[in-house]
């Protein structure tokens, strides 16, 4: 299934220049959401854990994204780990308000960012084989490429904002883990800044569904591109082995695996594979 996207408007290029630790690459309200504004940190803990900190201290517009050049302790999902030497990975957090979506479908956002983040890479490197590991990876040829770590803020029944961290391994990645880079497939160094601006054009592009409720074209296009679906494989249940297929992911962000005993449904540190 192929989504038309309008081109982006300006080119991000790294700020050298920081002011109180921060500096701004760019604002313009003329195009999407995502990338209204655009900041750069030198150096942070997490780039999640500061922009959670500056929404809660002032109103920030919807679409703010902070990228930083050296993330020291980056977070990922079950209290991993996200780290890379300074300047060689994209490591980045956008902040959404996302009103208009129920807090029970909030793996919506998930399915979101993770095709988006999967689409740059499969188009960075077309012959590679890139694809979504439920709940929050995406893998070049089996390996881990990237992660996604989403926090929400939710008042009553209302989803009020989501921030959504990424880091992708574009230039370097730990070999002592499976793991792998994008430029690993591609043959030569490549450019944090044009990844960021296809990143942030696919993200609008996905956003864009969600807001206009097409769910299904996201349902469809994620379970296309699920990694082991309708594969048989050996996945780990309570430290026991569990023999079944991945059949998808429902509306609550289950892990859907069919096993010998039926259809079962697992959540989050409920399965691991």
């Amino acid at each position: 299934m192929l989504l038309k996207m309008s081109a982006l408007k300006i080119s991000y290029k790294i700020a050298k220049k920081y002011v109180q630790g921060y500096a701004f690459i760019s604002k313009n309200t003329d195009m999407d959401i995502i990338g209204s504004q655009v900041m750069s940190l030198q150096v942070t803990d997490s780039t999640n854990s500061w922009l959670l900190q500056q929404c809660q201290r002032k109103d920030m517009p919807e679409g703010t994204l902070v990228v930083a050049e050296h993330q020291r302790q980056g977070r990922g999902q079950q209290g991993n780990t996200w780290q890379a030497p300074a300047g060689q990975n994209l490591t980045c957090s956008v902040l959404l308000k996302p009103h208009h979506l129920p807090p029970k479908q909030a793996f919506l956002l998930n399915k979101m960012s993770a095709l988006a983040v999967r689409d740059v890479l499969a188009d960075a490197a077309p012959e590679a084989r890139v694809q979504v590991k439920w709940p929050n990876d995406v893998m070049i040829n089996g390996l881990k490429a990237a992660g996604i770590l989403i926090e929400n803020i939710i008042q009553g029944n209302a989803l009020t904002e989501s921030v959504v961290g990424m880091g992708l391994n574009l230039n370097w990645h730990p070999a002592e883990l499976p793991t792998t880079s994008l430029a690993a497939h591609t043959g030569g160094r490549v450019s944090i800044a044009t990844v960021l601006d296809a990143l942030v054009h696919k993200l609008n592009a996905y956003y864009l569904l969600l807001q206009t409720q097409r769910y299904h074209v996201l349902d469809e296009y994620y379970h296309l591109h699920l990694y082991l679906r309708q594969r048989p494989h050996i996945f780990t249940v309570q430290g026991a082995p569990l023999p079944g297929v991945i059949q998808g992911v429902d509306a609550d962000g289950q892990l859907l695996v069919q096993t010998e005993a039926g259809l079962r449904a697992f959540q989050l540190k409920e399965i691991t594979f």
